[in-house]
């Protein structure tokens, strides 16, 4: 049966250690899943055990690099199952890390959708329309896309972009051809250009 020979702090991270199974590298493991696993130098692994461990090994791994992902910027639940996708992990190995992520408090989508919002809101207004479209592409649910639009004001995001746009679009067609094309509906457009500019600014349609 194979035997634990040697357990080694990494050289990169103090938190994960490798462990050597009869003189050759075997796993890496972060140091609360190595005393879970109760492994020491001389442990007999087979079997099982064995199968228990490179799992535990597998997932250490992933979950780590789920939350380098989401250190970026808020994730959905999708981002990340997409993510797990992407690096080829198995199904097991996914669904454990997004239910840990969610009892630590880190993946949470009516958290995303708010978030996603307010970002938009602060750095891009967007339309509504635009916004629903986003969030939906996240995986948002149309009731959790409901509950982060309640509170969004459609027409200060419109006034915002006027305000920041209007000197690009000299002819007022084009402007209003551009902001249909952001999602914004064409009476709301027209309303707010004929109360924002002047006549000689832009004639009224």
């Amino acid at each position: 049966m194979p035997i634990v020979t040697a357990i080694e702090p990494q050289k990169r991270s103090e938190q994960r250690v490798n462990v050597f199974l009869d003189g050759s590298f075997w796993v890496s493991l972060d140091i609360a899943q190595l005393v879970d696993l109760g492994i020491k130098i001389g442990m007999d692994v087979g079997g099982s055990a064995k199968e228990k461990i490179e799992a535990e090994s597998t997932f250490g791994k992933a979950y780590g690099a789920s939350l380098n992902y989401i250190s970026l910027r808020p994730r959905s639940e999708k981002e990340i199952r997409d993510y797990a996708w992407r690096k080829k992990w198995d199904e097991e190995t996914a669904t454990r890390v997004v239910e840990r992520l969610k009892r630590k408090g880190y993946l949470n989508d009516e958290s995303f959708a708010a978030s996603w919002v307010r970002s938009r809101e602060a750095a891009k207004p967007s339309s509504r329309r635009k916004l629903q479209l986003e969030l939906r592409q996240k995986g948002i649910t149309d009731q959790g896309v409901s509950a982060a639009l309640a509170n969004f004001d459609e027409v200060d995001a419109l006034r915002r972009v006027i305000h920041k746009k209007q000197r690009r679009y000299p002819d007022r067609d084009k402007f209003i051809q551009f902001l249909l094309r952001q999602g914004y509906q064409y009476d709301l457009i027209k309303a707010e250009l004929d109360a924002e500019f002047h006549e000689d600014d832009y004639p009224s349609i």
